[in-house]
């Protein structure tokens, strides 16, 4: 398989016609799904089991 032809052709499809207009809305659509100032991802600050068992006990 030649993927130089493979690759050749597919710039070629997305710098002309509706080839450039997919490759700019699945570049919008990339854009608004995964937004580069995105906050980070965080840890939950974990829950002692026991102190959350007690309480469960006492509200019974």
């Amino acid at each position: 398989m030649d993927y130089q032809a493979l690759l050749e052709s597919a710039v070629e499809f997305s710098s002309d016609g509706i080839g450039a207009v997919m490759l700019k809305v699945a570049e919008f659509f990339y854009t608004i799904l995964y937004p580069s100032n995105a906050d980070p991802a965080t840890i939950l600050p974990q829950v002692d089991p026991s102190a959350a068992i007690q309480t469960a006990v006492e509200n019974l």
